[in-house]
């Protein structure tokens, strides 16, 4: 197994516990279509411990609290706090004498609110196209890594650790810390982790869906390496820019 392999592996145990919560919830964050029409947005709430989930005339907060779910409800017919949780794999909140639930059906989710008629969401394709999120980690080489790195440490305050790189946590505008992490990682010179691209360097882009991503780039034209890793630290592939530089395009698991 790749060192890398094993880097993005113990990165995305980073906030695992409310993640995996959450991603329990029908919802990812992106672009959604409703009913096929009217466009919806899903993106990560404060401190990576709730979903907002928006459309033109409503915004639902929801927040997963281990068995017990939370969802304040603004709309033009008022603002409902509903508290529920999960009846197998609907959501399930009620509150104001009205209930409201979600579930996952094939590509879509699905969402009923009291006697509406219920409302199929369905990924936009801004979203599905696996547009990148996020730098998921910066790798470069050095003609002598072990003192690149050692600078970095003492004149920068980088932690670098034993694997040669060092993990930065994501936080929010007050500093708390979000799910997610950026890799920042020195190989040396002969390393061959950026082949067949002659570039001392490698940037990692965080997408949403890669296999629909890779779809497209190939469709566009652009260089494409076949391969394409798959493991439970994620999903990885490769593409080459313009300039020859070779990009790396990172799925990590659900809900990290």
């Amino acid at each position: 197994m790749s060192r890398r392999l094993v880097l993005f592996g113990i990165l995305g145990w980073i906030g695992a516990v409310q993640a995996e919560q959450l991603s329990r919830v029908p919802f990812a964050p992106g672009a959604y279509l409703v009913d096929g029409k009217t466009e919806g947005f899903c993106r990560n709430g404060p401190g990576g411990k709730s979903l907002i989930v928006e459309t033109a005339d409503s915004i639902a907060v929801i927040t997963v609290d281990g068995a017990k779910a939370h969802v304040d409800r603004f709309a033009d017919d008022g603002v409902l706090r509903l508290d529920g949780g999960f009846e197998g794999t609907a959501l399930v909140v009620s509150g104001g004498g009205q209930k409201l639930a979600m579930e996952r059906e094939n590509d879509a989710a699905v969402v009923r609110v009291g006697e509406k008629p219920p409302q199929r969401w369905t990924r936009a394709s801004a979203a599905a196209s696996g547009v990148a999120t996020g730098i998921g980690g910066v790798f470069f080489k050095a003609k002598d890594a072990p003192a690149l790195r050692a600078w970095y440490k003492r004149h920068l305050g980088v932690d670098v650790q034993v694997w040669g790189g060092a993990a930065f946590d994501w936080t929010d505008a007050e500093g708390k810390p979000v799910a997610g992490t950026t890799a920042w990682c020195i190989d040396p010179h002969d390393s061959d982790h950026f082949a067949p691209s002659s570039a001392p360097f490698m940037v990692n882009y965080r997408v949403e869906d890669l296999h629909a991503l890779v779809a497209a780039l190939k469709e566009e034209g652009c260089a494409v390496l076949e391969k394409i890793d798959e493991s439970e630290y994620g999903k990885f592939a490769w593409v080459i820019d313009p300039e020859g530089n070779k990009v790396e395009l990172w799925q990590p698991p659900r809900g990290q």
